[in-house]
């Protein structure tokens, strides 16, 4: 249940532009990125089902997997983060219309909080992971 959420309300082109500050374009009025793989931009997001596709090298992303491939992090720290701003995003009941908004007016603490600044090592995350890691195992088993 929680990656189902993870995978489908945090937005793809939210995590390429805003949380993951990818190189991005709009062309043909598609969003186009460069792919962490093969780092070419023949790539396209396929908003309704929150997935982006590189078809040069025929990788398909999810959130999960794009925020993986790119900070080369495990899963679970992964899975961690994106659960931070997973809460966000429902506390802040967010809006297509508000989420630029939204992660503008985030205090550089929150930006902490949510991985995003590469020095940063916060206990509460870890913990909070840990109990995400143990819900997800009991999902598994």
């Amino acid at each position: 249940m929680i990656l189902y959420e993870i995978r489908n309300t945090i937005p793809m082109t939210d995590t390429i532009i805003h949380w993951l500050k990818m190189e991005h374009r709009y062309r043909e009025g598609y969003l186009r990125f460069l792919c962490p793989k093969c780092t070419d931009m023949n790539t396209s997001v396929f908003v309704k089902a929150n997935l982006a596709r590189c078809f040069l090298c025929d990788m398909n992303y999810n959130t999960i997997d794009l925020f993986m491939e790119l900070n080369k992090q495990s899963f679970p720290v992964s899975v961690g983060r994106l659960y931070s701003i997973l809460q966000y995003y429902k506390k802040n009941d967010l809006t297509n219309k508000r989420r630029r908004v939204f992660y503008k007016n985030l205090s550089r603490e929150q930006k902490r909080h949510f991985g995003f600044i590469e020095d940063f090592e916060d206990s509460h995350s870890l913990s909070s992971l840990g109990i995400l890691v143990q819900e997800i195992v009991n999902i598994k088993m």
